[in-house]
């Protein structure tokens, strides 16, 4: 409580109010109902239909409807549950682990700077956005895309191990002819 002036001080100057926007209630709204299906979620985009969504709780709480969570994270956990959300981090723990091992023995490859350069953006949007799972969004295919590319890069080639070459008897070297000697 004794930062909020700080806080609100700060936001205030870049333009923005300390609520991120409005996303810190939506947040506040949506955890309890995260937490009526902790592990396996409501279903893939299930919570936002008609059937399901709390319309009526959100326009009492907020005074609008959102479409989204505004938290890829969170929406991940309303969508597929805690078990998804810790596969998608596995997933994207596995590449950002792939992007060090490649960045740490050469920076020469652009798959890995470029990798590395989604993942840390994709994951810094998704703290204020919706966009792990969002349907026909580009930034989450090429994702994928440099998680397959960096994955199979890192994998080891099946190459045949090369054939021995054929053993060759020593070589002997002739001997010198008898050295002559002359008379005079």
């Amino acid at each position: 409580e004794a930062t909020q002036p700080l806080l609100d001080l700060g936001t205030r100057s870049v333009g923005k109010d300390a609520t991120l926007s409005n996303r810190l209630p939506i947040w506040a709204v949506l955890l309890p109902h995260a937490m009526q299906r902790p592990w396996l979620g409501f279903g893939f985009d299930a919570f936002w239909a008609p059937a399901i969504f709390p319309e009526v709780e959100f326009g009492k709480a907020l005074n609008f409807v959102p479409s989204t969570a505004h938290n890829g994270y969170l929406e991940t956990v309303l969508s597929i549950g805690l078990i998804g959300l810790a596969v998608l981090l596995a997933v994207l723990g596995r590449m950002a682990f792939n992007v060090a091992h490649g960045l740490r023995g050469s920076l020469d490859r652009p798959i890995d700077r470029v990798a590395l350069a989604v993942l840390v953006m994709m994951m810094g949007l998704n703290l204020t956005e919706s966009g792990f799972l969002a349907r026909n969004d580009r930034l989450a295919v090429t994702l994928l895309w440099l998680a397959i590319a960096v994955a199979r890069k890192e994998a080891p080639a099946f190459d045949p191990p090369p054939e021995p070459e054929p053993e060759r008897e020593p070589e002997v070297p002739e001997p010198a002819p008898p050295a002559r000697i002359r008379t005079t």
